[in-house]
Formats: C-alpha cells, structure tokens, sequence
C-alpha cells in the first residue's frame, strides 16, 4: 500500500505549479518573520503508550492513537477528519493506567495498524487534499533498516531537498497543543522504535499552541485545551485524552484565533527536522 501511495504522490508533485520562494505565490505570502501566511491548518493530537507512576522520560510513549482535523482559515471551517487507533510494537499490552487515562483498550490497539501503516493511510488522507495543501512534497518513505533500498532512500533525499527548498512557501502547517505530541510520542518514539522517517509534509515548520496562546494572552491562566476553550467561551466537545476529541478541540481554539486576531497572526513558532538516522533536531522560532 504504501509503494502505491507514493507513486500517486510523485505523479501529483510533478503536477503541481511550485514557485521559488523569491517569486509570488497565491498559496503563500511573506510576512514579516520571513515565514508565509498559512491557509491550512492540520490540527493533531496522539495519545501514548505510559505506565502510572513511571518517570515521563522513563515510559516508551508509542503512538496508540492519532487524531488529525483539518481546516480552511480562510473559510473558518472544518474540511475533513483523519483517526486512527496504532497497535504498538514494544508495549504491547496497555497498562491499565493507560486505558483509564486515554479510553483506548487492548482491543482496539490488537486489532489497529501498525504505526507504518497508519503512517501510510496518513500519507493517502494527505494525497487525497494534494490539490489545496501546496507544496506537498516528500511522501513517507516508510523504510526500516530491513526493507530500505537504494532507490526509496533516493527518493527520500530528493524529497527532502525539495522540502527544505520550499518549506516557507508551503501554505499549511501542523497545530498541537505542546511539543510532546511531534517531538516525543512521534519523533522520538514511535518513528525511531519502528524505523519509521517523519514524513517530510510533518518536517519543518509548525504551530505549538500553547506558545501561540502565551504569546497572545496576558493572563497568566492554564494552557490546557480546557483552559483555551474556556477563554473563548467554548467548552470541551466529547472525551478529554480521546486522540480525534483533542485534535477537534485544538481546530475549535485555533478557528477562534482566526476570529479574534486574524488569520495572518496564527503563525508557525517551532520547527522540527529528522535526519536518516531518525534522530530529529528542534527550535524554536521567534
């Protein structure tokens, strides 16, 4: 499946009308950060595999389930929903803890795909939005020190070049509340015990929500999706810690800044890099 989905992908970049960054765009334009003002918003969240009182740095943190929405700042609205629980390779069996906290059961992780094959159902809900995310470059070349040819990991540095060629005039960026979501439980975990590459539409650039919410609130008040709601007078819709229910909390915040401060002030504010040894490097953007 994943061979598949990356030769439509190619066929897609090669269609697509991708301009240099010193040029105009309609999808992109420059801001004063250098950084262009984004249309999309793919808003995530991932629970994780964790056992009660271990130490954070000490638990595995898997990826079991992944909640992606997607958004149209410029329209304010919802365009679609990807979810996916993930059956995880090293804590196969979930503590209770876990499924207390998350709500996701040893059924739902047995019968789940593994973290490789959801990466490659998230690569088919990224192909099928091709046409409005722009540029979408660098499908997940899924390989493992097991699988890996000479070709795929050629594709997989063309497709780096090409991303951080235009990574500021993509016109979407990923939104989560945290870091811990894309640089722990992701890149950290998941991608490195499972030899999975973060693909290169996740890489570079992305939007950490709660330093979004700092930054344009005074108030010395919580960061919790709770909290954020609260302050627009919204309240949480359906199970705090459920993947796909955070991930809709998260677009509910980030459409309500849009509202508030115009779409021109939700800007990227960390970015996060993966090399071929699947160590990844991250700052902050300022």
């Amino acid at each position: 499946m994943a061979s598949s989905s990356t030769a439509e992908l190619s066929q897609l970049v090669d269609s697509l009308d991708i301009q240099d960054s010193n040029n105009d765009s309609k999808n992109a334009q420059k801001t004063k950060n250098g950084f262009n003002t984004l249309r999309y918003f793919l808003c995530l969240d991932i629970e994780a595999t964790f056992e009660q009182d271990v130490p954070f740095g000490s638990s595995s943190h898997e990826v079991i389930e992944f909640g992606c929405v997607l958004i149209d700042g410029h329209k304010q609205k919802i365009l679609d929903r990807f979810h996916s629980y993930v059956k995880p390779a090293v804590d196969q069996t979930l503590h209770q803890s876990c499924v207390d906290y998350t709500g996701v059961t040893q059924d739902m992780v047995d019968t789940a795909p593994t973290f490789a094959q959801m990466i490659s159902l998230l690569d088919q809900f990224m192909l099928k939005h091709g046409e409005v995310l722009q540029p979408l470059v660098g499908i997940s070349s899924l390989t493992s020190s097991s699988s890996s040819s000479s070709s795929s990991s050629s594709e997989t540095a063309d497709g780096d070049q090409v991303f951080n060629r235009y990574a500021t005039v993509r016109n979407f960026a990923w939104v989560t509340d945290g870091t811990a979501d894309i640089e722990r439980f992701l890149c950290s975990k998941s991608c490195l015990i499972n030899r999975v590459q973060l693909p290169s539409y996740m890489s570079g650039p992305y939007v950490d929500l709660q330093r979004l919410y700092r930054q344009s609130f005074t108030s010395r008040s919580g960061c919790r999706l709770a909290d954020m709601l609260n302050k627009f007078g919204l309240k949480f819709q359906g199970r705090q810690h459920c993947a796909i229910d955070d991930a809709n909390a998260v677009a509910m915040i980030v459409l309500q800044f849009i509202e508030k401060f115009g779409l021109h002030q939700v800007k990227s504010n960390r970015s996060i890099y993966m090399n071929k040894h699947f160590r990844y490097t991250s700052r902050t953007i300022r």
